[in-house]
């Protein structure tokens, strides 16, 4: 048969798919290879093909080309960007578009002797496979992403340094739990200016060597509740730790540190901290800096300290108000000038501590002689107490006591181990007369019930010698009053009470015990004011207080409206009130505030006195629903502007599930009404966004400001 060749005639294959494999079931996986290619590819990724809306099957490493610096041996993951690894030959979940791969590790290496371990995906949980050691891998927006295109104000970055998250964004974490590391070698890949490098403690942790990467770009943040001891430690751009004991033992180089709380204790032969002299506007406020040539001769810098002017600025500036470009300049100044002031007093001393840390003062009461002595308790250590100190005729000091006169707490030279602030009287017991074999005076029983229906009642000593002041504490629960109290000798005659206001009673001890009784009963005079608070509710005794201050006066026809959201001009006329009516000469600022208002010289005091900026220059929002952020927020405020001490410490927000969805604006408020027990959150969160009722804010008011 004959034939005829076609040169310029081609053929095109085709490929024929099953039933069930039409090409709108099938999706494009993208495999990016970085930068190496496939030999005869153009680009650096190939595509695969697999079924859409099915898992598939993770692609083999062979063929694939290796970087330089990776050796035949090196293992290999594919990872999908979202912090998820999968082995070749694994299955990959059906929304995953596009992998790439990750050779050997991430690159951070742990050592506790016996050789260098590198963190991987297989390992990364639990790295040396006894708890001692984990790392948490970052997730969402990296802190590059979120600075440029979220423009984060310095408060925010602060709270990201403070707590190494950021609403759902997760940044690198390495965990340690009493681990003891001989060194921690870190890769520029996770710790850099796009993701600081967290270091999260609990219990005691040891680190010989913290090092790898050396730049003014390079972030380290030290958080937890545990102690971190290091020998050496790179320099870093940004040193911060929060709610942690460290110890580096050879000096530290950093550009600008942030000490949230907790105590940093830095050591070298001639200059333990070395300060770059740029700053953001960050001040310490609960931190004290102590520098010497020795932990023994180290005394606190002083002279570094802002003026309250600016103090109330910089609260203003760090609760996320937009300062003038002239107040802005004006802070940022004098911030500088505090830092500078450090770094001087820090320059050639070889011991420096940045710790929180508070008085503890010893006064000789009403009855001691002495001068009065201040120690310091710092943060995380031990205090032994002081001995003896006063002296008191007939008398011998036996202890410590919280207050005046008040029952044995302390022993002599005992053990103080709380971080808070304290103040201690000296605890008496009459001498032995002279030389004879006698004993001090006899001490007597004093009684209270165990348990009192509707309150409690306490003393503040459980024995006491004749002749001696007893003081009787009777507190009624939510609702209740008072309704008698007692106090009989042992033959039951009754003894003479002194009422010295605010439910305490004092009565002279006899020669003999003593028992204390007492009852409540219900308190019905909230029903003078409103007939919509029941007297076991518990904002009862929060409406009592408000109605009694003049606070509020209800929404008329005798009801006080518990549950119903509380607005702007609600609250602002709450705390005006609660100032004491404040007339000032101060121009309006909002138009939407008409002068014939009820809350329009409560808007004008709040508005002269920064405790409220509006919602716009121009409008206040008289109507508006308050959340629990804005209250605490304005509560904040009128507390400074009260001259009240906002600087209390702690952080203890972090605690509530809910801590990374306060605002920026509300984050210094939330964390001055949490550590100060004006705000306890709902079943462990916070609940920032959520509005405010009625009850929930005068509980708030009186809270803080109603003792």
């Amino acid at each position: 048969m004959a034939s005829t060749r076609h040169p310029d005639l081609g053929f095109r294959p085709v490929l024929e798919l099953p039933t069930g494999l039409a090409a709108d079931s099938l999706k494009v996986v993208e495999v990016r290879l970085g930068g190496t290619k496939i030999p005869g590819e153009t680009g650096n990724w190939i595509n695969i093909i697999v079924k859409k809306g099915e898992s598939f099957t993770a692609p083999s490493a062979d063929g694939l080309p290796r970087p330089n610096d990776v050796s035949p041996d090196t293992p290999m993951w594919w990872t999908d960007g979202n912090g998820n690894y999968y082995k070749p030959g694994s299955t990959v979940p059906a929304d995953v578009s596009m992998i790439y791969p990750l050779w050997g590790g991430f690159g951070l290496l742990l050592d506790r002797g016996d050789g260098a371990v590198e963190v991987t995906p297989d390992n990364y949980t639990d790295i040396f496979g006894d708890g001692s050691a984990s790392f948490v891998l970052p997730k969402g927006e990296t802190f590059d992403d979120l600075i440029n295109y979220y423009q984060l104000n310095e408060a925010a970055r602060h709270k990201i340094y403070s707590t190494g998250k950021y609403g759902e964004n997760i940044f690198p974490n390495l965990k340690l739990k009493n681990a003891e590391l001989t060194s921690v070698t870190l890769n520029r890949r996770y710790i850099e200016q796009v993701s600081p490098f967290f270091i999260t403690l609990d219990g005691k942790n040891t680190i010989g060597s913290l090092s790898g990467v050396r730049g003014r770009s390079m972030t380290l943040s030290i958080l937890g509740g545990g102690t971190l001891a290091l020998n050496s430690i790179s320099d870093f751009g940004i040193y911060a730790q929060n709610d942690v004991s460290v110890t580096i033992a050879d000096a530290l180089n950093v550009g600008r540190l942030y000490m949230f709380s907790g105590s940093l204790t830095v050591t070298d032969d001639t200059q333990a901290v070395t300060l770059g002299d740029t700053f953001d506007g960050y001040y310490p406020l609960n931190v004290r800096v102590f520098a010497g040539n020795s932990a023994q001769d180290a005394v606190e810098v002083t002279g570094w300290q802002l003026s309250p002017e600016m103090l109330a600025l910089y609260q203003r500036f760090y609760a996320g108000e937009t300062l003038t470009n002239d107040e802005n300049s004006t802070l940022k100044k004098a911030i500088k000038d505090q830092w500078d002031v450090i770094r001087t007093k820090l320059s050639g001393k070889p011991y420096a501590r940045f710790t929180q840390a508070w008085d503890v003062t010893y006064q000789p009461g009403t009855n001691g002689k002495g001068d009065g002595v201040t120690d310091v308790k710092f943060y995380g250590d031990a205090l032994t107490l002081r001995d003896k100190l006063f002296t008191r005729s007939g008398y011998t000091q036996v202890g410590w006591a919280t207050a005046d006169g008040g029952e044995k707490i302390y022993d002599l030279s005992g053990v103080y181990t709380t971080d808070a602030a304290l103040t201690l009287y000296p605890v008496w017991t009459r001498s032995s007369s002279g030389g004879s074999s006698g004993s001090s005076s006899p001490s007597y029983a004093v009684t209270v019930p165990d348990k009192t229906e509707h309150g409690t009642v306490t003393a503040n000593r459980r024995y006491a010698e004749k002749g001696d002041t007893v003081t009787i504490t009777v507190t009624p629960d939510s609702g209740y009053v008072l309704e008698t109290i007692t106090a009989t000798d042992k033959n039951g005659n009754d003894l003479k009470l002194t009422d010295k206001g605010n439910g305490k009673y004092t009565f002279t001890m006899p020669g003999s015990k003593v028992e204390v009784k007492a009852t409540f009963m219900e308190d019905n005079s909230v029903l003078n004011f409103f007939y919509d608070v029941p007297n076991d509710a518990y904002y009862y005794e929060a409406v009592k207080w408000a109605a009694e201050k003049g606070v509020t006066s209800g929404i008329g026809n005798s009801l006080f409206a518990p549950n119903q959201p509380c607005t702007r001009a609600q609250i602002v006329t709450f705390l005006w009130r609660a100032a004491g009516s404040p007339v000032v000469n101060y121009l309006m600022p909002f138009t939407d505030v008409d002068e014939g208002v009820y809350y329009a010289e409560a808007v004008r005091w709040a508005a002269s006195t920064g405790i409220v900026t509006g919602l716009t220059e121009t409008t206040f929002g008289a109507n508006g629903v308050c959340t629990r952020a804005q209250v605490v927020t304005m509560l904040y405020r009128f507390a400074k502007v009260q001259g009240m001490d906002t600087t209390q410490g702690g952080m203890a927000i972090r605690e509530f599930d809910d801590f990374d969805s306060v605002p920026a604006y509300a984050l210094e408020a939330m964390d001055w009404a949490v550590n100060t027990g004006v705000f306890k959150g709902d079943n462990n969160r916070l609940l920032p966004q959520n509005a405010c009722t009625r009850a929930q804010i005068v509980t708030l008011l009186r809270r803080a400001f109603g003792k």
